[in-house]
């Protein structure tokens, strides 16, 4: 009954829908659907796609066919408000996809099949007069490829990641905020590739990863806003290592003018596809770490209608990694 006094049996509901006509004979189609009613909300969405397609190897370079391709996805979203201070959602997404493709060095009879599906569940509660607010979080992810054409033999890929967060954000006061939270995640693939990698052609490898932050925002004057931030990541392989960020923004209201400026670190672990994939894994990579500033200047006219950007920023990265081409390791792969 106090649901029913609270949000009353209102209805609103919006609709959309759109096509759209391209080059290489590209059709693409997608429609859309929101409604809320009381406490639920919710949202569909689907799309599809279909084309002729290009190839990388093209007809400037002696190819003679396109690589068509067509893909379709749904979605969805669905909301309820429990209580006042309590809200349960639940996202999914479903995406299939076939194309053909070459390589850029000739012209093959690549086909690749893949599917992808996400899923999360989150659960917010507001505390102490709304001033905390918590959001618990799981969330599943899973793509699968199946490869055909010259040199494979049905290669498959199956890989996905599963994630819990957890985030709480305090208002201590008007001056003070803090927000913490922690996160781990699993993450799998399974490779199966006797076409390209004959001699190692059963591949499985996981790994888990987590951890924790904490940001503190501080506004000890009228217009000035400073934050600190730490976060500490543990790696099944690589260890532990701590990085943070520290920023602070002046605003002067007369003349509408902002600035700011920022130093931070960084570190990334290089992930399952970029040490074990047949072609191009580097089993051996390390993580990457940096650290980089900023300094900028945001100076809004018109009544804040516009608003004019500048910023400064430098990164020194170590163990960068990025993608280099290099010879094939086998000659089944195009290298890189």
């Amino acid at each position: 009954e106090r649901l029913i006094e609270r949000f009353g049996q209102v209805a609103a509901w919006t609709r959309e829908a759109g096509v759209e006509y391209g080059s290489y004979n590209t059709t693409r189609l997608h429609g859309s659907l929101n409604g809320v009613q009381g406490p639920v909300d919710f949202r569909l969405s689907a799309a599809g796609t279909i084309s002729d397609g290009y190839s990388d190897f093209n007809e400037n370079r002696g190819g003679k066919r396109e690589d068509p391709f067509w893909s379709w996805t749904v979605g969805g979203s669905l909301g309820l408000e429990v209580t006042d201070d309590l809200r349960f959602d639940v996202t999914g997404r479903y995406l299939r996809e076939e194309l053909n493709y070459d390589s850029n060095t000739g012209e093959r009879s690549w086909n690749r099949d893949e599917s992808e599906r996400f899923v999360r569940a989150s659960a917010t509660l507001e505390m102490l007069d709304d001033t905390l607010v918590q959001t618990l979080g799981i969330a599943d992810s899973f793509t699968t490829r199946q490869y055909w054409g010259e040199g494979t033999k049905g290669d498959t890929y199956d890989g996905g990641k599963m994630r819990i967060d957890h985030v709480a954000t305090w208002a201590a006061s008007e001056m003070v905020s803090v927000e913490a939270g922690w996160d781990v995640t699993r993450e799998y693939m399974e490779q199966h590739t006797p076409g390209f990698a004959p001699a190692t052609p059963h591949m499985n490898a996981d790994l888990w990863r987590g951890g924790g932050f904490v940001t503190l925002g501080v506004t000890p004057l009228d217009g000035l806003d400073l934050s600190a931030s730490g976060r500490v990541d543990t790696h099944e392989q690589f260890g532990t290592e701590f990085t943070y960020r520290l920023g602070a923004a002046y605003t002067v209201e007369q003349t509408g003018t902002t600035l700011r400026g920022s130093y931070a670190t960084a570190w990334q672990t290089p992930s399952l596809y970029e040490r074990y994939d047949p072609c191009y894994g580097a089993p051996d990579l390390e993580p990457e770490s940096s650290r980089g500033w900023d300094v900028g200047v945001d100076q809004r006219v018109w009544e804040d209608r516009i608003v004019a950007s500048a910023t400064y920023f430098e990164t020194s990265t170590q163990d960068e990694i990025d993608w280099a081409w290099s010879p094939p390791t086998n000659p089944l792969c195009s290298g890189g």
